[in-house]
């Protein structure tokens, strides 16, 4: 997906990494999915690898992983915990429609 000038505080690349990040991790873990849990379990992995010093990539990799499991579980809940959402992440699944969809609530 590509962003027009509409992610400046984090840039259309970074953007597109986490959704591409988003769609292979809904790929891999579909749902009913411990969506909360899992976002617990990749902070744990962005403290782990600043903690032994680990490179730049590497923490970066986790950290969009994090980013990925965050818009996860605004856009589609944690059914695991009896959390869901009414909208359709299919629909809503890239940042920029996240994004659009929370400044029409406002």
């Amino acid at each position: 997906m590509s962003y027009p000038i509409y992610l400046p505080a984090i840039g259309n690349r970074l953007g597109e990494e986490i959704d591409a990040e988003v769609a292979r991790a809904r790929a891999k873990f579909p749902q009913p999915n411990p969506t909360y849990i899992a976002l617990c379990e990749e902070v744990g992995e962005v403290a782990k690898a600043l903690l032994e010093k680990r490179s730049y990539a590497e923490i970066r990799a986790e950290a969009i992983q994090v980013a990925a499991m965050a818009v996860r579980l605004i856009q589609e809940g944690d059914p695991t915990m009896g959390r869901t959402f009414d909208h359709d992440h299919e629909t809503a699944g890239s940042i920029r429609a996240l994004a659009d969809k929370t400044e029409g609530d406002s």
